[in-house]
């Protein structure tokens, strides 16, 4: 599993009438963080302060985002296309024509 993580994200990308909303096309896999700050042109700093509620006290319901933790590890992996939806609704992008 661990050398699907790091292949070459897709670089193709749909966008709508009007450029409203961007959505990346992502292979069936699941993503490691770097490549999805890279992907979103995220800020490691931002990044954290998504993660947790009121300066770093408790983490958010990261689930809800695409994010999950891999049991028994530290390790994190990205659902890209569940992450890049809730990243549109965070944003407040439409995609109406």
């Amino acid at each position: 599993m661990q050398e699907l993580l790091f292949q070459k994200l897709p670089t193709s990308i749909v966008l709508t009438t009007g450029e409203k909303i961007m959505n990346f096309v992502f292979e069936n896999r699941w993503y490691s963080k770097h490549e999805i700050l890279k992907q979103f042109s995220i800020a490691e700093k931002t990044w954290k302060n998504w993660l947790y509620d009121e300066k770093g006290k408790k983490k958010k319901d990261l689930a809800s985002m695409g994010i999950y933790k891999l049991p028994g590890t530290n390790y994190w992996v990205i659902d890209a296309p569940k992450f890049q939806d809730w990243f549109n609704l965070w944003i407040g992008a439409t995609d109406d024509f």
